[in-house]
């Protein structure tokens, strides 16, 4: 199969925007997590953070300019680093290091 068979192929394949539905989770006051593994070149935490800054919900002003805390794991008898966060009462955007694309195949003791 050339090349260009493979793009007329893929051309009805787009991107969904589904931001509307997080703004609306966070409006509504469900408690709603995203993460993304460090290492993801598809889905990183560059690319989840960029199209979250652009989706207007209820206090993400205050929430963008909030400190990024580090999260801890239980790890035997000491901690291990779960990631880098940031966080207000509904919302949490997670960064889980040493991870790509499938964050509990890449990490799973921070993922459980």
């Amino acid at each position: 199969m050339s090349s260009s068979a493979v793009g007329t192929a893929f051309a009805s394949d787009n991107l969904l925007d589904y931001s509307a539905y997080v703004e609306n989770l966070i409006n509504a006051g469900v408690p709603t997590l995203i993460y993304a593994g460090e290492f993801d070149s598809q889905d990183g935490a560059k690319t989840q953070e960029y199209w979250l800054r652009k989706t207007p919900f209820t206090g993400a002003d205050d929430f963008w300019n909030s400190q990024r805390k580090i999260y801890w794991v239980p790890s035997g008898d000491t901690y291990i680093n779960g990631g880098i966060y940031r966080t207000n009462d509904i919302f949490t955007f997670l960064t889980v290091p040493k991870a790509g694309h499938f964050v509990p195949a890449n990490n799973y003791p921070v993922s459980f």
